[in-house]
Order: structure tokens, then sequence, then C-alpha cells
């Protein structure tokens, strides 16, 4: 049984050596990162072929690294670190079972998940968490030594000690696992069949520094044609079309391309662009071409009531006071939600809610009336945002609940011009950054490591509302 991967599954690995070359048999080695949804499709897709054949065997290892202090890190934060000590202590301690752990893992992605999958592997949790205590920096080195041996960064698969280059689909490493099986163990391919599928041309255009591709979303074009290969191409030196925002996605315009998107393309997910379909992700970062750059500017994106933005909102915040941004830094904020004009004045519609709008509102209108007191609002209202008590806030800042009732047909105005603006921008995830008025970032973990931002003190959660 194949499991349903999710874009936030969290992983898990072990430590063996590569080796088992020849005789027959054929021994997977795969690397990934533990909460990368990339990855976990190269776990299901290698562990198919294990599954599939007795004489193929599986290895995982996670990747992780150190920082300048030596203590481990990861993309994904702290929790794909312990979820990586788990994954490594599996394998050193109960080697038999650690599979059973990982397809487990995959069915249980919550936090707590790892549980459930123990249990389904038979490893007793209590004892494993003494054991993930006592030994998990010590199992997890082993991964970190091997993939360091081996120069492995990204996820990466090893056929018998050799490093697979082909596409990361069920049929092309069924082909390359052939040529180390015995005759008898050989999968047929079929290869004599009249129904090919159709391959539309598939190019992604970045910049290689800042605006990369998005392996999510290459994954996400593969699920429509699993054999589509995309040619990655450098935006900077090679204009194909102007882009008005990079990374995009541009795939060939042809019958197969739009009877498969269909319903995409009639909800304006593509724009056309002569033979082809064009996407722009902006889903993690990104740039706008077209932009000029402003330096010092600041501006953020987020709902009143969204979790992952308050918090960013509150750790911005603390590092502007601290005087930890970089210099002469200017910070906006903006807000996310459907708005539109009626007869009667304005709709607004809110992920969260009537209240989260109207909290919306009142913020924009304080932000501009009374600059020298918002964040002092914003960080008593981020409080208790959920909370229907925003005058307790506004009264701690030293504003007048009064005038802000008073004026709130006012503030309504204000946030219809706030929303045409996020929405020009096509900014759907709170929080979302623009730095200098060009560099998109979704999410406070990718701001921290943008070039200055790296000192905002923040142990927010990892996320966004969309």
């Amino acid at each position: 049984m194949k499991k349903i991967l999710f874009l936030f599954l969290i992983p898990f690995l072990f430590y063996p050596s590569i080796s088992a070359r020849g005789n027959g048999r054929v021994q997977l080695d795969l690397f990934f990162e533990c909460m990368d949804s990339g990855g976990w499709q190269w776990f299901f897709v290698a562990d198919a072929i294990r599954e599939r054949e007795k004489d193929v065997s599986l290895n995982v290892y996670c990747i992780v690294s150190k920082d300048d202090k030596g203590k481990w890190k990861s993309p994904r934060g702290k929790v794909e670190v312990d979820e990586s000590k788990r994954v490594a202590v599996a394998f050193k301690y109960y080697r038999k079972k650690a599979l059973y752990y990982l397809n487990g893992r995959s069915l249980s992605p919550w936090r707590d998940g790892w549980i459930d999958a123990a249990i389904f592997a038979q490893i007793n949790p209590d004892v494993f968490k003494k054991r993930i205590t006592e030994d998990g920096d010590s199992a997890l080195e082993k991964h970190y030594e091997k993939a360091r041996e081996l120069g492995v960064k990204e996820k990466t698969l090893f056929i018998n000690g050799v490093k697979y280059e082909g596409e990361m689909n069920l049929s092309d490493l069924m082909k390359t696992v052939n040529r180390y099986l015995a005759p008898r163990s050989k999968f047929k391919l079929y290869t004599d069949r009249k129904n090919v599928a159709v391959i539309p041309e598939f190019i992604v255009l970045v910049d290689n520094k800042f605006a990369l591709k998005n392996d999510a979303v290459i994954n996400s074009f593969k699920r429509y044609f699993s054999r589509i290969k995309p040619q990655i191409v450098d935006y900077t030196t090679n204009k194909i079309f102007k882009a008005r925002f990079i990374p995009a996605y541009l795939i060939e315009n042809n019958k197969e391309t739009r009877d498969a998107f269909s319903p995409l393309i009639k909800a304006g997910v593509f724009e056309k662009y002569g033979k082809y379909f064009v996407y722009y992700d902006k889903g993690s970062q990104g740039v706008f071409t077209e932009r000029k750059e402003e330096k010092g500017k600041l501006e953020v994106f987020a709902m009143s009531q969204c979790p992952f933005g308050t918090q960013a909102e509150d750790a911005l915040i603390d590092a502007y006071e601290k005087k930890l941004l970089p210099k002469n830094t200017r910070i906006q904020f903006h807000y996310i939600l459907d708005a539109k004009k009626t007869k009667g004045g304005y709709e607004f519609q809110s992920l969260h809610g009537k209240e989260e709008w109207q909290e919306n509102a009142r913020q924009i209108y304080i932000a501009l009336n009374h600059p020298d007191k918002f964040f002092a609002y914003l960080k008593e209202r981020n409080k208790n945002f959920r909370s229907s008590d925003w005058e307790k806030a506004a009264k701690k800042a030293g504003i007048s609940v009064k005038e802000i009732k008073k004026n709130f047909e006012r503030a309504k105005e204000l946030l219809y011009e706030d929303a045409q603006y996020a929405s020009s921008l096509e900014i759907t995830a709170s929080p979302t950054f623009l730095v200098g008025g060009k560099y998109l970032i979704v999410g406070l973990g990718r701001l921290k490591n943008f070039k200055g931002y790296e000192k905002i003190p923040a142990e927010a959660a990892q996320g966004a509302c969309k």
C-alpha cells in the first residue's frame, strides 16, 4: 500500500554502508531531508521497488548540517532535527523494523505521530524515546558523516554505490535496477507497447541566486505528466520571454496540456504566452523582475488572526526595537483578504472570518494615523489576537477608542485600497515579506535566511495561512 504524500510530511532514516555490488542483488541508498516533500516522493518510489523485488534492499539516510557552534540544524528547524534523530536511532537499534517505522510515519505526519509509527513498527515508544535521548546525537552523526563522505547535499539515490541520474519514477528506476538484477529477477518493462505518453516541453526560469526552482512545484506538474523533465534556464542570461516574476514555470500549450490543466486554466492559474502556459510560483521566494529595488523598505503581508502572521509581526517589531534589522529599515504592514466595492460600500471576506477583516481595518487606520503608537498597539493586540476585545490594546497604546469607532468607515476604505495592492502582487500567504519592493519571501524562516535579517530573534512557528 502506497502512502498519501503531504507537503509537510515528517520523514525518517538509518545508517548502513553502501555496498552490495553485483551478485544479482541491488542496494538502494537514499539520502533526503526529513520534512522535504520531494524527498518523500523519492522514498515512496524507491520503497515500492524494494517491496516488489526481494533482491532489492533499501537504506535511508538523513541529511542534516551543523552551525558554527557544532549544533545540528536543518532547513525546517528543530522538528526536522528531532525526527532525523528518531530515524537514525530506529535504524541503529531496530534495523529490521526501520522501514515499517518510515511507512507508519508517512501515515502519521503530525507532531506526535512518531508514537503511532513506532507502535506500527512494533517498537516500544518509551524505550525508543529513551534511546533517542541517550544516543540520538551519536546515531545521527553517522548519517552526517556518510553524507559528507559522499558529498551529498541534497536528496540523492545511489544504486549499488553509483549515483542515480535518471528520473525518479517507477518505470525509469525499474529500468536502471534491471541492469544489476539477475535474469530471473528482472522487471518486465513492456517496451513494445503502442501507447506512449506525450511529454510536453517544460521550462523553469530561475536566477540561480535567489529565485530557485521549487521541487514541490515540479512534482505537481509530474502528477499530470510523470516523465516531464524540466529544462532549467537562468533568466538573467536567457530571457525566453519577459517574465514579470521568477521562478516561472512554462509548459507547452498543446492538447494534452489543455486537457490536463483545464480547470486550472479556467481558474486563471496559468497565463498564456505564445506556445506556453506560464505559472508564477509565489509559494516560497522569488523576484519581481520589473520592479525597482527600494533600499530599506520591508513590507509585511499578513492576516490579523493568523498565528504565523502575528508571531512574525512580534518578532519583527522586537528586532526593530533592538536595532537588529538593516540600518534605516522602514516596515510597512499590509493585509491579505478579498475585497470588492458594492452599492452599499464595501464587501470583505477574510480567511478567519468577519472579526479578522474588522481588525485588519482598525490596524491599517492606526498605522496611518498613529504611526508612533502602532507597534505598541500591535504588541498588545497580538497577545490575544483572537479576542474581540481590541479596545484594551488601544487604551494601553494611548489611542482613542472613540476615534477608531467614529472613523471605521474610513478604515474600510483604507482596507479596500490595501487589499487591491496585495491582490495585484498575487500575495495570498500570511506572512509574506517583500524586501526592497522586489524580493518576495514567504514565511519568517526564509526571511531569517535573507542577508541582513539573520538576527531576528524568533522561534515562531514555521508556516503560513493561505
